[in-house]
């Protein structure tokens, strides 16, 4: 699935919650230069740098894979903070699918939208009650 550019912003924005969450240091969060992807489409790019327990990281990335989105991890280089330290220090880029007019399209789209909705909440219904 493709994001919209508020729904990036939303997400990029939302990455400060779960890393407090789980107790991950964030030192870095930032924007970097989107690739294009025809006319349309783009993959947008957050660099990080997190700081944390390698098992709270592991617990921070499968948040982020939780989204109803394409996330993508790209690259990323973890290693520990020092020689002593039991925190890693994780470095990366996350690359997301953006869509500008997806907005757009929705609001179009709209009443189709909830015509198909309310024609699946019928068919759960119809299935929930053959159970």
């Amino acid at each position: 699935k493709f994001m919209s550019p508020t729904e990036f912003q939303n997400f990029k924005n939302s990455i400060s919650g779960m890393a407090n969450e789980f107790n991950v240091q964030i030192n870095s969060l930032n924007e970097s230069k989107a690739d294009t992807l025809g006319k349309n489409y783009s993959i947008n790019y957050i660099e990080y740098q997190f700081l944390s327990s390698y098992e709270n990281l592991t617990f921070l990335k499968n948040k982020i894979e939780e989204k109803n989105f394409k996330v993508n991890i790209i690259e990323e280089n973890v290693s520990r903070e020092n020689a002593k330290s039991d925190k890693v220090l994780a470095e990366g880029k996350i690359g997301v699918y953006v869509f500008p007019g997806k907005e757009k399209i929705l609001k179009e789209k709209s009443a189709l939208i909830e015509k198909f909705k309310s024609e699946e909440a019928k068919i759960t219904e119809k299935n929930q009650a053959k159970e």
